[in-house]
């Protein structure tokens, strides 16, 4: 028609998806070993792409699409990615229909990408990806390219991460990355690393959306030097009750690394026996989330480690057994410009341990909840019982003082009396005064500014500290 341009068969049929079954791969496993074919796609899909001239704006002679249909794909060796490609498949099922792409040699990444400039992007969907042996390998590794060249725009879209040798996917240098609707049933092993413990190579603005978490039983996330990163609506669940997820966050990092910019919005967490064990962390957010079946061994649910700065945990709700360790404790991190508001922590395995640590902790700890728990803190609504306050006749000019421990209280805090009695059970003559007369330690101090002694009978009072 009027304004059309005349273009060769090879142009156009380049705009077309290409198959994997065009390389020789049968999709058989494990009859049939497709390396090579997968890989033969894979170059014919990066030969589009030019990023060490073009950067992120690379043109693409066709859409650089390797395209793979269902099928059961079994790999000996990684397959390497260096130049703008996406990897696409016919749908993520994981035991049945769709693409799965195996690696059955130990020891070795399903996937690694190395950038051959800064700029390249890359993406997967719509398949399984799966390790049917044990070592050291990822199911996809994105690492970094000659002169630390990153790997930008990655996505991650409708994946199943079933069964890596070490991590499903392990991220040490990248920009600008979206996962969503990912199943990560990783079994004995962990799902997502980002950063590396050897390098100053930072991951970048990175958000995880709805992931969801089956079976995994070591770590969710293991950070290392991140700036950047939204979880948002996540699921973790087991198979059974009795299994338990070690750390849904291990913050690893150590100085001059850091982990900058990591908020949890929202979610479902089931049996995850440590929130996040997180070291030097600047703007560490949970909000939101609604936590069963917690079982702390080893470490608070959720521990700040050597300095954080704006640490904030609100609106959530974390019911668990606290029998053992405490929901957050501060005991070796000093924390500033904290926010610890709004939240409900229920414990069902009894035991003497307060719900917060918070004595190196300074901002705002406010509007909590408590149920299940025996040992007053920071923030909890507590009244005493059995006449506990006993101060018999007070003498004129003198004073009684009756001390309660409130695990986490420092000098500064505020501190808020009542009496649940219809009658105040101070006599007129006597004034009050409560506060934090020192660490973990609450004065209520009576005295009796008349000029005769004053009986006082034994009463119950409630006191609030907060900071």
């Amino acid at each position: 028609g009027t304004g059309a341009i005349l273009r060769t068969l090879q142009v156009k049929l380049r705009e077309v998806m290409v198959s994997a079954m065009e390389y020789g791969a049968v999709g058989n496993a494990p009859t049939t070993d497709d390396t090579i074919a997968l890989q033969a796609l894979l170059t014919y899909s990066m030969s589009t792409s030019n990023p060490a001239t073009y950067g992120s704006l690379s043109p693409a002679a066709g859409r650089s699409t390797a395209f793979i249909p269902a099928g059961y794909y079994k790999a000996t060796a990684a397959l390497t990615l260096s130049k703008k490609v996406a990897f696409v498949g016919d749908g993520p099922a994981e035991f049945s229909s769709g693409t799965r792409l195996v690696q059955y040699t130990a020891n070795t990444d399903l996937i690694t990408v190395t950038p051959i400039a800064q700029g390249m992007s890359v993406s997967f969907e719509n398949m399984s990806l799966i390790s049917n042996t044990s070592g050291t390998g990822a199911l996809i590794h994105i690492v970094p390219g000659a002169g630390g060249a990153a790997c930008n725009s990655q996505r991650y879209d409708n994946l199943v991460f079933g069964t890596p040798q070490a991590m499903a996917l392990n991220i040490e240098i990248g920009d600008d990355i979206m996962c969503s609707r990912t199943l990560w049933d990783v079994s004995a092993t962990n799902g997502v690393s980002l950063g590396t413990a050897t390098s100053t190579s930072v991951v970048s603005n990175a958000s995880f959306i709805a992931p969801r978490f089956f079976q995994v039983a070591q770590k969710a996330f293991l950070l290392y030097n991140v700036t950047g990163l939204q979880i948002n609506n996540a699921s973790v669940y087991p198979s059974v009750g009795t299994n338990f997820m070690a750390y849904f966050i291990d913050g690893v990092n150590t100085l001059p690394f850091q982990i900058v910019s990591v908020s949890v919005n929202g979610g479902q967490f089931l049996n995850v026996s440590h929130f996040a064990y997180i070291k030097n962390p600047v703007d560490f957010k949970v909000i939101g989330i609604t936590a069963t079946g917690c079982k702390p061994t080893t470490v608070g649910w959720i521990t700040p480690v050597t300095a954080a700065t704006r640490l904030c945990l609100q609106n959530s709700t974390i019911v668990g057994d606290f029998s053992a360790q405490t929901v957050y404790d501060d005991s070796g991190a000093t924390v500033t410009g904290a926010s610890i508001t709004g939240n409900i922590f229920v414990n069902t395995g009894g035991g003497a341990l307060p719900a917060l640590k918070c004595t190196n902790t300074a901002g705002r700890i406010a509007n909590n909840s408590f149920i299940g728990y025996t040992t007053p803190c920071v923030s909890q609504k507590w009244f005493t019982t059995g006449a506990a306050i006993a101060p018999g006749t007070i003498a004129s000019a003198s004073s009684f003082t009756f001390t309660l421990a409130i695990t986490g209280a420092v000098q500064g805090d505020t501190v808020t009396t009542w009496s649940n009695s219809l009658t105040d059970p101070i006599p007129n003559g006597i004034t009050v005064r409560a506060w934090i007369s020192a660490a973990g330690t609450l004065s209520f101090k009576l005295t009796n500014n008349t000029g005769a002694g004053i009986a006082v009978s034994s009463f119950d009072y409630g006191f609030l500290v907060e900071r």
